[in-house]
C-alpha cells in the first residue's frame, strides 16, 4: 500500500524540481548521526525546557543521500517527550547559514515516540493522509546516531513551515499558526490582538509566517463568523479540508485533537481565495493508546464528550447541522472502506513490523519509559494487546472501528451536496478550453452549469457530466463531475451550479456568482527577466533602505510595454502569484526592478514570495493567466553576486556583477564567483574511511594542489600534493589507511597558490 504511492510522489516532485522527496523515501530506513560537543549534549539533557538551537555535523544517508552538512542547529522538541528517556530532537539546517536548505527542507523533527511499542502509529497515519491526498506532512523512519552512538529507531516528520506550505499551496505568502492548547476557537472579542498567545508559555495560536506584520485579523475573523453568523462560515473556511481532518481523527482514533484536548492542529489563511484551511498535526496517541479509559474504537463519531465544560465551539455547530454531519459522514464511509481498514494496511504493517524489526532490537532508549520489549513491538501490532496505556494493537483497533463505524454512520441529507469545484482558468482567452471540475454526491435528478455574460444576462445552461475514477484513493474522484467549456466572445462572464433532486436543491455558491473574464489572444511582449540577485547584503537599496532580493525587467522593444495585467511566480503551480500594480509601463530599452521581499506595503513593485539563494523557478506570465512570457529555473546563488543574461538578451546566463537598472556585466577575474583556482564540489564518501575523493572544478591549466587533513585542535595528520594540467572536474582519490588517525571530525584544506578552501569532514575508523 505505502510504497506504489511513493512512487508517483517521487515522479511529481522530479517534474518540479523539488527534491525534498529523496529525504521521505521510505523504501529503507534512513541513517542521521549527529557530532555535537559531548558537553553541550550534556547541558541540552539537563536544561529540557530550552528552546536554544546548538550547532552540529549532521550526516545523512539513504538510498538517494549522502551527505554531511555542519552548521546545524540542534534542540530538543515536543511537550511530554522532553522529560523522557527517548527524547524527540528538531534539526534547523538555515538557523546558523541563512537561506539554506537540505534537499527543500529547512527543518527536520526526529521524532522518539517513545510513547508507542510498534514505532509505526504516527507514520500509518502519515501514509494514509497522503495517500488520500489530503494536506499533511510527511514521514519516514530513521535509525539516528549521536556522536557515533545509536539513540534508537525515530520517525522524521515533515515540518510544517514555509517549505511546506510552498509545496502544498498555490500561494504560499499567507499567515500560519501552530495551535497548541488550548486551542478551542472561543471568541474574545473581535480585536485581533485578543487572539495573541496567552497562558504564559502556552501559545494556543502561534504565528508562524509572517512574524513581523503580526497580523491575527483572518483569525479573528474566523472565529468572529464562528459565533455570530455561522451560515457564512464557507465564506472563511475550507470546510473539505475541515471535515477531512475531523473524519479521520475518528477512524484513526485520535484524540490529543482540536475535538477533545483543543490541541495540536495548524491552520493556513490562504490568500488566494481568502480563505483558511485545516492542516493535521502530532499522530503518536493513535490505534488505541487511550489515558482517559475511552475505548476510542468503538466511541460514537458524532456524540463523544469532551475532556472539559468548554465546548467546541466549531464541532458543536459542524456536527449539529444535517448538511455537515452528511458530509463528515460520507468522508468516514468512505475512508472506512478504502483507506483505513485491514484489507489495506494489512500488508503495510507487516512489512512496517519485519523491516524495523533490528533496528527496534537495537534501539536500547526506546525500553527505558515503559518497558517496552521486543515482543511488546511485535504484539503490538497484532490483535490481542494490551500494556498500559496502549489498549489495543494497531490490528485490533482498526477491525473494531472498521465494525462499529459501520453500524454507526447516519447520513440526515439527502439532497445533492457539492463540497469541491475546481476551476482551470478564471481568465483565458477566446476558444480556449476551461475544465469546471464538481465533487458532488448523493443521487441527483439534474445538474447543471449556468452562465451568462454580464452586459447581456442571457443564461445559458450545459448538463454537467458524471466522470468518476473509482480506481483512485481521493475521494473527490469518485464524486467527480467535469464539464469543459469554451467562450467564443471577449467579455466578463459570470456563472454558478445548480443540482437537484426529489429531496431538494444544492446551489454553488450560495450567494452570487463566480466570475470568469474572457480576454483577446495575448501579444508577447518584448519583456524578458534580465538580472536577478538573490542574496543582496551591499549592492543596493530599496525606498526603505533595505538590502532585500530583486530581479530586474528589461523591454528590448521599439515600443512600451504595460504589465498592469501581468504576472510574476516563483511557483509553477501559481501561475498568478503576485500581479503587476496598474500602469506598470517599461518604455523601450527600460529597465525595470521589482523588489522580490514579501513586503508589498513598501511600494507597488515590491512582491509576495522572496528569491530562494538555493534557486529556484521564476517566471513572467501574461495577462490570461497562464501563458510564459518568460522563465527560467536559477541555480544556487552566492551574496552580492548577480545571475543574469549575456550580451542581455541571449539565451545564456551566468553569475554576473551586479548592475542593477543597466546593461549586464560578467565578473572580472577578481570576483569570479567561482574562486580563482578551483572550486570543491564533493568530497565522498563523508564520513570516510582510509579512502577519500575529492571532486574539485579546476578554473586554470597547470596548477599545483596541496591537500592537507587537520586535527579539530589544529594538528597536522596528513598531506597529500597533486597537479592537475587541465580546466574542468577532477576526481582526485587519496588514501590515508598509512595514517594512525582515530575517529573524529577533521579539517580538510585545499590550497592552490593564494587559494585556500576549507571542509569539515568525519573519519570513521
Amino acid at each position: 500500500m505505502f510504497k506504489n504511492s511513493i512512487v508517483v510522489i517521487i515522479l511529481i516532485c522530479i517534474l518540479s524540481a523539488d527534491e525534498s522527496w529523496k529525504v521521505y523515501d521510505d523504501s529503507s530506513i534512513s541513517t542521521i548521526n549527529i557530532t555535537i560537543n559531548p558537553n553541550t549534549l550534556d547541558w541540552i539533557y539537563n536544561n529540557v525546557e530550552s528552546d536554544s538551537l546548538h550547532s552540529v555535523i549532521v550526516h545523512f544517508q539513504n538510498e538517494h543521500i549522502t551527505e554531511t552538512i555542519d552548521s546545524v542547529g540542534f534542540r530538543l522538541r515536543g511537550n511530554t517527550s522532553r522529560t523522557s528517556a527517548k527524547k524527540s530532537f528538531k534539526l534547523d539546517f538555515n538557523h546558523f547559514i541563512s537561506g539554506r536548505d537540505f534537499y527543500n527542507i529547512e527543518k527536520l523533527n526526529l521524532n522518539g515516540e517513545h510513547n508507542d511499542p510498534s514505532i509505526v502509529r504516527s507514520k500509518i497515519c502519515w501514509d494514509i493522509y497522503n495517500e488520500s491526498g489530503i494536506i499533511a506532512p510527511r514521514a519516514a523512519h530513521a535509525k539516528v546516531y549521536i556522536n557515533d552512538n545509536y539513540y534508537g529507531l525515530y520517525i522524521s516528520v515533515e515540518h510544517i513551515d514555509d517549505s511546506f506550505l510552498k509545496k502544498n499551496f498555490n500561494d504560499d505568502s499567507g499567515n500560519l499558526w501552530k495551535c497548541l492548547w488550548p486551542a478551542d476557537l472561543t471568541y474574545r472579542g473581535e480585536n485581533p490582538e485578543n487572539y495573541y498567545p496567552y497562558y504564559g508559555d502556552d501559545r494556543p495560536y502561534e504565528l508562524k509566517t509572517n512574524t513581523d506584520n503580526y497580523d491575527y485579523e483572518p483569525l479573528a475573523n474566523l472565529i468572529n463568523i464562528l459565533h455570530h453568523n455561522p451560515e457564512s462560515l464557507e465564506s472563511v473556511l475550507d470546510i473539505k479540508s475541515t471535515l477531512q481532518y475531523f473524519a479521520m481523527n475518528i477512524l484513526l482514533g485520535s484524540w490529543d485533537d482540536y475535538r477533545y484536548l483543543r490541541n495540536n492542529f495548524y491552520l493556513y489563511h490562504n490568500p488566494s481565495d481568502d480563505l483558511i484551511y485545516w492542516i493535521p498535526y502530532d499522530y503518536d496517541n493513535t490505534f488505541g493508546i487511550d489515558w482517559f479509559n475511552i475505548d476510542w474504537s468503538s466511541i460514537d463519531p458524532y456524540t463523544y464528550n469532551v475532556i472539559d465544560n468548554d465546548g467546541r465551539p466549531l464541532t458543536d455547530y459542524l456536527f449539529s447541522l444535517p448538511r455537515y454531519r452528511t458530509i463528515l459522514t460520507h468522508f468516514m464511509s468512505f475512508y472506512n472502506n478504502n483507506l483505513v481498514n485491514l484489507d489495506s494496511l494489512n500488508a503495510g504493517l507487516e512489512e512496517y513490523q519485519s523491516s524495523l524489526l533490528s533496528a527496534v532490537q537495537e534501539d536500547y532508549f526506546r525500553t527505558l519509559d515503559y518497558g517496552f520489549t521486543n515482543n511488546d513491538f511485535i504484539d503490538s501490532y497484532g490483535e490481542n494487546y494490551s500494556n498500559q496505556h496502549v489498549k489495543q494493537g494497531i490490528k485490533e483497533f482498526i477491525i473494531s472501528r472498521n465494525l462499529s463505524l459501520n453500524q454507526q454512520l447516519i447520513f440526515d441529507d439527502n439532497s445533492p451536496i457539492i463540497y469541491d469545484v475546481d476551476v482551470s482558468h478564471n481568465i483565458a482567452i477566446v476558444d480556449q478550453e476551461i475544465e469546471i471540475s464538481v465533487a458532488m454526491f448523493n443521487e441527483v435528478e439534474n445538474f447543471h452549469f449556468i452562465y451568462a455574460r454580464t452586459d447581456d444576462l442571457e443564461w445559458q445552461t450545459i448538463d454537467m457530466n458524471y466522470m468518476p475514477d473509482s480506481t483512485s484513493k481521493y475521494i473527490e474522484d469518485h464524486d467527480r463531475w467535469i464539464i469543459d467549456i469554451i467562450y467564443e466572445e471577449i467579455g466578463t462572464y459570470v456563472w454558478y451550479l445548480s443540482a437537484t433532486n426529489s429531496h431538494g436543491t444544492e446551489r454553488f455558491p450560495k450567494f452570487g456568482f463566480k466570475d470568469l473574464q474572457i480576454i483577446p489572444q495575448a501579444q508577447i511582449p518584448t519583456v524578458v527577466i534580465n538580472e536577478l540577485l538573490a542574496k543582496n547584503e551591499t549592492v543596493n537599496s530599496d525606498e526603505q533602505g533595505e538590502f532585500d532580493d530583486w530581479l530586474e525587467l528589461w523591454n528590448y522593444g521599439l515600443e512600451s510595454i504595460d504589465l498592469s495585467n501581468y504576472y510574476l511566480t516563483d511557483n509553477p503551480n501559481n501561475s498568478m502569484k503576485w500581479n503587476f500594480p496598474s500602469d506598470a509601463v517599461i518604455a523601450p530599452n527600460e529597465y525595470k526592478i521589482i523588489w522580490c521581499d514579501e513586503d508589498q506595503e513598501q511600494g507597488a513593485f515590491h512582491t509576495n514570495f522572496k528569491l530562494s539563494s538555493s534557486g529556484e523557478y521564476l517566471a513572467l506570465i501574461a495577462s490570461d493567466g497562464f501563458s510564459i512570457i518568460d522563465s527560467l529555473t536559477f541555480p544556487q546563488q552566492d551574496e552580492d553576486i548577480s545571475f543574469g543574461r549575456l550580451n542581455n538578451f541571449d539565451a545564456s546566463w551566468d553569475y554576473m556583477s551586479p548592475t542593477p537598472g543597466s546593461i549586464n556585466e560578467l565578473l572580472s577575474i577578481q570576483d569570479t564567483f567561482y574562486p580563482e583556482n578551483f572550486k570543491i564540489l564533493k568530497l565522498f564518501p563523508n564520513p570516510f574511511n582510509s579512502n577519500l575523493n575529492i571532486e574539485l572544478d579546476i578554473n586554470f591549466d597547470q596548477k599545483d594542489i596541496k591537500i592537507h587533513l587537520y586535527s579539530l585542535l589544529g594538528a597536522l595528520v596528513a598531506t597529500k600534493n597533486f597537479k592537475v594540467n587541465r580546466t574542468g572536474v577532477h576526481s582526485i582519490p587519496i588514501d590515508f589507511s598509512s595514517n594512525d588517525m582515530s575517529s573524529g571530525v577533521y579539517l580538510l584544506r585545499v590550497e592552490s597558490g593564494n587559494f585556500i578552501k576549507s571542509k569539515k569532514l568525519i573519519y570513521m575508523k
